[in-house]
């Protein structure tokens, strides 16, 4: 995620459908002045998201990461919200649609799973992407991270409704 960026831009290897070689190829600078070229346009593989979400971009065969710009979605009335360890994208109607994490040291950029069943999932030490189905809550380090895990699995609620939700008693040893 960068609000510094102005599309969507895609390495090869990202989950993607609807890929057309044929069209103009655009080229764009890095953040180090590296001219670089696409090499087709694509849409994210992401049949989930409703329609009034960008989910079209460019395949960038030099890139080794994804690039989500900011402002393609704020163009189509999502709202945005970052916060100290989270992204969220909401579309017009308040829905969120998509959440990420934000790295919990280096760059500490903001990250975003393209596969639809990880858009929660942390970010991974090593290159394989694990399922987030091999993590357990006995795992995590700390009764922050277990705060973080639950908020999140409750789909990042506002906090007085979270807190109401867990005074009511749902969440519950």
């Amino acid at each position: 995620m960068d609000s510094g960026v102005s599309d969507i831009f895609l390495m090869t290897g990202a989950p993607l459908v609807d890929v057309d070689k044929t069209v103009p190829k655009v080229s764009v600078c890095t953040a180090a002045g590296q001219p670089e070229s696409s090499s087709a346009t694509c849409k994210l593989a992401r049949p989930d998201l409703p329609d009034d979400v960008p989910t079209s971009g460019y395949v960038m065969p030099g890139f080794h990461h994804n690039l989500l710009g900011i402002g393609k979605f704020c163009d189509a009335e999502c709202k945005v919200l970052f916060t100290k360890t989270t992204v969220t994208i909401f579309n017009k109607d308040a829905v969120p649609v998509l959440t990420g994490w934000r790295e919990a040291d280096g760059a500490k950029l903001w990250r975003m799973s393209l596969l639809p069943e990880e858009d929660t999932m942390p970010p991974q030490e090593d290159s394989q992407q694990a399922k987030l189905g091999t993590f357990s809550t006995y795992d995590l380090p700390s009764v922050q991270a277990l705060v973080i895990y639950f908020h999140a699995s409750a789909g990042y609620p506002v906090r007085d409704a979270w807190l109401k939700a867990i005074k009511a008693g749902n969440y519950e040893p």
